[in-house]
C-alpha cells in the first residue's frame, strides 16, 4: 500500500476528491504544508497551490503559497516539477536542497536550508477517526521508532488524537490506555497487543 503524509501549517487546509489514489493523486493546498510522498510511478502526486502546481513521483518537500503571485517550494529529498500559475513563466525542476521562489512574475532557484514547516513537522501529529495501523505507521516514520501491532486483522481500532511535542513512550502510553492495549518492550521494538485475559 502506498502511504504519503502531509503536515499542515496553521490555518492551512488540503482538499481532494473521493477518487484520490485511484488513477491520480491530485490535491489542492491552501496555505503551507510539508509532504512526504511515497513513490509510485503510475500515480503521480500533484499539489495545486495558489501560485504554482507541484508534480512529484516520490519525495519530501514543503510548499508555502499565500497568493496567486507568490509560492515557495523547498525540496528535502527527490525532485519536483514546479509549474508557476503565471502564463509567462516556465516550469522549473528542483532537486533535494533547492528552493524555488515564485514572486512578482519571476522564478528564482536557490540552495535552501530545511524549511520552517519541515522543522516543525515532527512536533505535531493529528489523526481523525484513523486506523491504529495508519497512526503507528505515521509515528514510526516521524520518530524513526519501531512500534508493532499484534492484533487480529479483524480488530483494528480507530482513534481521533493529536500529539504535539510528545515523546514516543508518552504517545504509546496514551494509545495503550485509550484502547486498553498491553505494551511490551523487546529491545528497541514496542509491541501493542491485547491484554492477557
Amino acid at each position: 500500500m502506498f502511504k504519503s503524509i502531509a503536515y499542515l501549517g496553521k490555518y492551512s487546509s488540503i482538499a481532494y476528491s473521493k477518487r484520490f489514489g485511484k488513477k491520480r493523486r491530485d490535491l489542492t493546498l491552501k496555505g503551507e504544508a510539508f509532504f512526504d510522498v511515497t513513490k509510485n510511478q503510475h500515480l503521480p502526486f500533484v499539489v495545486d497551490a495558489a501560485g504554482a502546481e507541484v508534480r512529484v513521483l516520490g519525495t519530501s518537500f514543503s510548499i508555502k503559497s499565500e497568493s496567486e503571485d507568490y509560492a515557495e517550494v523547498v525540496v528535502e529529498t527527490g525532485r519536483v516539477n514546479v509549474t508557476p500559475k503565471a502564463k509567462n513563466l516556465k516550469a522549473v525542476i528542483a532537486e533535494a536542497g533547492e528552493k524555488i521562489t515564485i514572486s512578482n512574475a519571476s522564478v528564482q532557484k536557490s540552495l535552501s536550508a530545511p524549511s520552517e514547516m519541515h522543522s516543525q513537522k515532527a512536533k505535531r501529529l493529528q489523526f481523525k477517526d484513523e486506523s491504529l495501523q495508519a497512526i503507528v505507521d505515521a509515528i514510526n516514520k516521524t520518530y524513526h521508532s519501531n512500534i508493532v501491532i499484534d492484533l487480529p486483522s479483524t480488530k483494528q481500532p480507530r482513534l481521533t488524537v493529536t500529539f504535539e511535542n510528545n515523546s514516543v513512550p508518552y504517545i504509546v502510553d496514551i494509545i495503550s490506555k485509550t484502547l486498553k492495549l498491553k505494551v511490551t518492550f523487546v529491545d528497541t521494538t514496542i509491541i501493542l497487543s491485547e491484554p492477557n485475559k
